[in-house]
């Protein structure tokens, strides 16, 4: 089945649901949306059949491979779970540092995708993180607010609320900005 995606929409990577170019991430999914051009090239590389490679779910010693995060081992295994459950291989590998042995930290590990699947995997981890830290819930369209107390009236970064500038906290949420 040959799938057509418009140029002038954007889709979700997970359910592929159709969005106005204007939009940023899916409702039902919290991902980041993709363009039509970018979800041809991930379903292209998805797609099974004669003459056509199938994206291999193991990444292979010699084949490039580009670091998405550099952390502990139990929270990137995690990470490369949740990549592998939506079809994106992905490699944990040591950072060649060593812990400083007292038990402070375990080893630093990296974790790294096919330059091919970079998108893809991007948009996963979005997903999750929106999905575990309940921001797929929130508006956080204001979140890049500044306040500005040389102008007459701000907006709460927090809760959006419009108050004068002759105050230093938000009459409705109290989020002081002293």
């Amino acid at each position: 089945m040959d799938l057509e995606f418009a140029i002038d929409l954007k889709y979700c990577p997970r359910c592929s649901d159709e969005y106005l170019w204007e939009i940023r991430s899916c409702v039902a999914c919290g991902l980041e949306l993709l363009t039509g051009e970018q979800m041809l090239t991930m379903h292209k590389s998805r797609r099974h059949g004669a003459g056509i490679a199938v994206r291999s779910r193991d990444i292979r010693a010699d084949e490039p491979v580009i670091t998405l995060r550099q952390g502990g081992m139990a929270l990137l295994k995690q990470l490369q779970e949740c990549l592998s459950r939506q079809g994106v291989p992905a490699l944990l590998s040591g950072d060649g540092t060593v812990n400083c042995g007292r038990g402070c930290r375990g080893p630093e590990v990296l974790l790294q995708v096919r330059p091919a699947d970079v998108q893809e995997a991007l948009a996963v981890l979005d997903g999750e993180h929106r999905r575990t830290t309940g921001l797929a819930d929130h508006d956080v369209s204001l979140a890049g607010s500044v306040y500005d107390s040389s102008a007459s009236e701000a907006i709460c970064p927090a809760c959006g609320f419009c108050f004068s500038t002759s105050t230093d906290a938000c009459p409705d949420c109290g989020l002081c900005f002293s």
